[in-house]
């Protein structure tokens, strides 16, 4: 019968008028219940450079973007920070919140034995992510300080030669404009 009834708690009005004529009258059992508060929950996926500005102008954070050439290791260094940041402290620092969580676990098992792959590798970032950008919120293992939010975009390894030849391409890049940091891999061989 539950959710059938007029009265029924968990039973919210589509309208703003009925939920106020609701809550005007009293309930046959005479305990007010309160509607539960939602929470908003995130998709897990890259964010947009819209969503990524929301964060920045919320709360201080650092734009950090990494750039290098095809397979220099920009996206396995991403899985392997996910991966220690699961079972211990980083540098001092703790993980804290992610909005990205399911694109870091998604790094994190194309590199692992138990995905299925004969030879385990990290995907290459695709030209089409070059302005997205992963969430991490970090914080000092003692506490001494507030969370630290980052947002990190990695710069497809196919475009960075043109990058590097073209400042309109840089131009495009729409996070080197703001980056806080850039860190460059280059290739040992």
């Amino acid at each position: 019968v539950e959710n059938q009834l007029p009265n029924c708690p968990n039973l919210l009005p589509d309208e703003l008028e009925n939920l106020a004529a609701q809550e005007a009258k009293p309930l046959a059992s005479e305990t007010i219940r309160t509607s539960p508060q939602y929470e908003a929950l995130y998709s897990g996926k890259k964010l947009t450079a819209v969503e990524a500005t929301q964060i920045l102008q919320s709360r201080p954070a650092q734009v950090v973007i990494l750039g290098g050439m095809v397979e220099s290791g920009k996206t396995t260094l991403l899985a392997r920070l996910f991966e220690m940041f699961q079972s211990k402290c980083v540098a001092g620092h703790r993980f804290a919140a992610s909005r990205t969580l399911a694109e870091f676990d998604k790094l994190s098992w194309h590199a692992t034995m138990e995905c299925g792959a004969s030879d385990p590798k990290t995907e290459r970032t695709d030209r089409s992510e070059n302005n997205l950008f992963l969430h991490l919120c970090i914080r000092k293992e003692d506490g001494s300080a507030p969370t630290t939010d980052l947002l990190i975009g990695d710069i497809p390894g196919e475009i960075f030669p043109e990058a590097v030849a073209e400042e309109s391409v840089c131009l495009d890049l729409c996070a080197l404009r703001r980056a806080d940091h850039l860190v460059l891999f280059l290739d040992g061989e």
